[in-house]
């Protein structure tokens, strides 16, 4: 849901989820601590303050984590899509952009060429488009091709669509590093 928020199609209200509240409404306790350890024999969850809990099952939900989102390398130029506070810093930069009165063509660039990075290519696109300027939104991907493990047929038709858009596509090479201007 983050494009859709990205794209206006949804407000943060309506796709941030508060988990104390869900938790609270289903009787079960809400803690938001560190694992460290997981005796499956015991069925029990170690954390990070030396407690322990009892699980029956237990599911892990880590979210993603771009690699290299945090090194030195990209010093604080690329803006990541989650967690969710994250996804709002990205829409006000994007927004930013799309207001600036400086001479010059929006740019951006998204790394990677999965389904949600072709999603936040598209809602960034449509994004800048909304002052009528130039912009050029770019989807850099390490892989040989864009929505690898989908169809040639829908790969071909996301093709036309980001072709029409014109949204370019890089593959073929990692991202080394992120700087303000490239």
């Amino acid at each position: 849901m983050v494009p859709g928020y990205l794209y206006g199609t949804y407000r943060e209200a309506q796709i941030a989820f508060d988990l104390a509240a869900i938790a609270e409404r289903a009787g079960i306790p809400f803690l938001q601590r560190r694992a460290t350890g997981l005796d499956p024999t015991q069925r029990l969850l170690h954390l990070e303050d030396g407690s322990t809990r009892p699980y029956d099952l237990i599911s892990f939900n880590v979210g993603s984590r771009a690699a290299g989102a945090n090194s030195a390398a990209v010093g604080g130029h690329a803006v990541l899509v989650k967690p969710m506070s994250e996804a709002v810093r990205l829409k006000q930069r994007l927004e930013a952009l799309a207001a600036s009165t400086a001479p010059g063509s929006r740019t951006v660039a998204v790394v990677g060429g999965g389904a949600a990075g072709v999603e936040v290519a598209c809602s960034a696109e449509r994004l800048l488009a909304t002052n009528g300027r130039d912009r050029q939104v770019t989807i850099v991907e390490a892989g040989d091709a864009i929505l690898a493990g989908y169809s040639e047929g829908f790969r071909r038709l996301a093709a036309r669509v980001l072709q029409r858009k014109s949204i370019r596509i890089l593959t073929g090479g990692r991202v080394e590093s992120v700087a303000a201007d490239s």
